[in-house]
């Protein structure tokens, strides 16, 4: 990627992105170089530069990030209004996301081989393999491989964009990319990996943060799952579609997810401490505005009957493999 005049080369269209955000900090590290979040307005498609280091993306996972955190942690109960918020949340919620149910429904009743790449604490593998499918994943931390140990499922090392040589060519019914695609250095090798490793017949299951979602404009690089560092890429529906098929993809259908949580007391509070460790002592910036519960209540109430891309904070997609 070449940078210069404040143009960046976009990764999906190849086109010129431009900045949105300049970040004086990666809000999780104590230190660090100055970034920005280029914009391409062709494909809609945003992107980190400069990439982190190898190094600096290992840094990057250490200490609280969730696979690291111990599995069935029990938040506070909600008070009163928050109740009243989440029930209301939870009404309008008409989303549709990669569960395992939805991907034991592509089976027809057969065991499927299922790929889980990027598959953290194996938890969507383990339940796969309760309803009789034949699993394996990939993840690059060590910490999450240990966990993904206690479901029973193998789980290789390795990363998006370097499959192990343990999975063949063609060798699954299923590849799922939940939560991954937005961590890898360059997204299209990613996808091309995951469709190396696919059959012929098989389907793509991947899924990203939306950043088309109102709480994404709203917030910036607040935004709880903006997450600039750790995630590298931003994608809205125009540009997964795009880039899905630029890596030899057909797009079957569009999945919207994650609503309720956009409500809760937890997400509010973390927000609000992202916030203040990107702009609470930084003087003479444009800052979004900070997250609140009064904000949580009227985003509420914007949102209920808003379009599907723009209500939803999480974006997936069921993809088959085109012909070579």
């Amino acid at each position: 990627m070449i940078v210069g005049n404040e143009r960046a080369s976009c990764l999906v269209c190849g086109g010129g992105a431009a900045i949105r955000f300049r970040l004086r900090h990666i809000w999780h590290q104590p230190t660090g170089s100055d970034r920005q979040i280029f914009w391409c307005e062709a494909c809609d498609f945003g992107l980190l530069h400069p990439r982190p280091s190898r190094e600096e993306l290992c840094r990057f996972y250490e200490g609280a990030y969730y696979t690291h955190c111990e599995p069935g942690k029990v938040e506070p109960p909600p008070g009163f209004l928050a109740r009243i918020r989440i029930h209301l949340a939870w009404r309008a919620d008409r989303g549709r996301g990669i569960t395992a149910q939805s991907i034991h429904e592509l089976s027809g009743g057969f065991g499927l081989s299922v790929c889980d790449i990027g598959c953290g604490g194996g938890e969507l593998l383990g339940e796969l393999k309760r309803h009789g499918h034949h699993v394996a994943g990939v993840e690059p931390d060590e910490m999450a491989r240990k966990q993904a140990s206690t479901q029973g499922v193998t789980v290789y090392p390795g990363s998006a964009e370097s499959l192990p040589a343990e999975l063949g060519s063609e060798s699954f019914d299923v590849v799922v990319m939940k939560q991954s695609l937005e961590h890898s250095v360059d997204p299209l090798v990613a996808l091309s990996e995951a469709r190396r490793i696919l059959k012929p017949e098989g389907r793509l299951l991947v899924d990203v943060p939306n950043n088309a979602a109102s709480m994404a404009r709203r917030s910036g690089p607040a935004w709880f799952h903006c997450d600039a560092g750790r995630h590298l890429s931003f994608f809205t529906p125009k540009s997964l579609i795009l880039l899905l098929e630029r890596a030899g993809f057909s797009v079957e259908s569009l999945l919207f997810s994650g609503y309720v949580s956009q409500f809760t007391d937890s997400r509010i509070k973390a927000e609000q401490e992202v916030w203040d460790l990107l702009y609470g002592r930084v003087e003479g910036v444009r800052a979004p505005r900070r997250n609140s519960h009064r904000r949580a209540w009227a985003d509420l109430v914007k949102s209920i009957l808003a379009r599907p891309s723009s209500k939803y904070e999480v974006l997936g997609a069921i993809a088959s493999r085109r012909p070579s």
